[in-house]
């Protein structure tokens, strides 16, 4: 009964293993498809800034900006906290 036990144990730190793995690379693709989100997002303000003339244009320039380069540096952090 006990080899048994112990080849549970085992299954469940290999499948452990693995179902780390498996978060960090979802992590990671959920993190890259939000960055391309911010582009566009980047993209659309531009455009919408050009479309429409606002006095709070600058603004929204800046937020969208920010946004995109928050949206990289966590990507970045990511990808250096899972290479350690």
């Amino acid at each position: 009964m006990e080899p048994s036990l112990v080849k549970l144990i085992k299954t469940n730190v290999d499948v452990g293993s693995n179902l780390d793995l498996w978060t960090q690379v979802f992590l990671l693709v959920v993190l890259a498809i939000y960055t391309i989100f911010a582009f566009l997002v980047q993209k659309q303000v531009g455009i919408l800034n050009r479309s429409i003339k606002t006095p709070k244009e600058r603004l929204m320039n800046t937020l969208a900006q920010t946004h995109l380069l928050v949206a990289i540096v966590l990507l970045i952090a990511t990808i250096g906290a899972i290479a350690l």
